[in-house]
């Protein structure tokens, strides 16, 4: 369980739209936040997992309501963050309800399955505009209101798929990806208008997890959402580190990659390009001076596909 809140919690100036808030880590993240004194806007489109719609809006509902219960801040909004006027109108109630928008987190997601092979055009597009338009789409909306304020944080959610660590969600592990770029690209622009960002790529057992495992037969090691509470994929143990970023204590971090799983937190480290060749002459395939004799030599024999993992932690 998360701690008591303080009685000066680190948060308490700060209003957070939480994406995705209605479930899952977007919940846990929503609820941390208002224990740590954050006023916060739950925005949920309350939909399946698969694309296919069936919209709730009492999914964000219900959370904002146990918030205002335990004497939070807290306010629903029942959006399409796939959308523009999504991501506009879920910052528009931020500062409707509560003055301004200091952090964006951008939690929402779906997951159908479909590999390259066997992935239809309707999923594709739907995953796509949910994860990384939708991340755009709120991002856009809150760095305007931001720049304008002299500040804010972004915090984006990736995931170990854009890394290949997935098969069979395609849709799924491409939008991921665009999320890096994403973070990469918004932290450039944006920290002379003193607005940061940064991303998560969570371990945790959730409704996503759920239904890969009731689809596929892969649970990935985790046990089920029901089950989870306690252990090393229990979603609350990935909100300290968002409410970390959006303290003053992490006013300079910007452009990050944190890989969270139970208590560990891991930094994705962006070295650069590991090696280079070099000709003097136009590239020929064989021979001594050939790709197929330096590629090995300077890049090693093995160039298989290298997946992005991390230690569970000791339980």
């Amino acid at each position: 369980m998360p701690p008591e809140p303080s009685a000066d919690p680190p948060l308490r100036d700060k209003v957070a739209v939480v994406t995705g808030g209605g479930r899952g880590i977007g919940r846990a993240v929503a609820t941390r936040l208002a224990r740590e004194g954050a006023a916060v806007v739950i925005a949920d489109y309350g939909g399946s997992v698969d694309t296919s719609a069936n919209p709730q809006a009492a999914v964000a509902e219900t959370v904002a309501e146990a918030i205002r219960a335990g004497g939070g801040r807290a306010a629903a909004c029942f959006v399409d963050i796939s959308t523009m006027e999504g991501g506009r109108r879920a910052v528009q109630q931020a500062i409707d309800e509560f003055g301004r928008i200091d952090a964006m987190v951008c939690c929402a997601g779906i997951i159908p399955q479909g590999t390259v092979l066997t992935a239809t055009e309707e999923d594709w597009d739907r995953t796509v505009a949910t994860h990384l338009k939708g991340h755009f789409s709120c991002a856009q909306a809150a760095a305007r209101v931001m720049v304008e304020q002299g500040g804010g944080r972004l915090v984006f959610f990736a995931s170990r798929a854009s890394f290949g660590s997935a098969s069979g969600t395609i849709a799924y592990s491409a939008a991921k990806a665009g999320i890096l770029g994403l973070t990469f690209t918004a932290a450039t622009e944006l920290i002379a208008h003193g607005v940061t960002t940064n991303c998560i790529v969570p371990r945790a057992s959730t409704r996503m997890i759920d239904y890969i495992a009731e689809t596929t037969g892969r649970s990935e090691g985790r046990p089920a959402a029901e089950s989870a509470a306690g252990t090393a994929f229990d979603p609350d143990n990935i909100p300290p580190i968002v409410a970390w970023l959006l303290s003053d204590a992490a006013e300079g971090v910007n452009g990050q990659v944190f890989g969270v799983v139970g208590r560990q937190i891991t930094l994705l480290e962006r070295a650069g390009w590991a090696a280079s060749l070099v000709s003097d002459a136009p590239w020929r395939l064989e021979g001594p001076d050939g790709l197929s004799a330096r590629i090995p030599a300077a890049f090693g024999a093995d160039l298989s596909l290298r997946r992005f993992e991390w230690e569970l932690p000791e339980e």
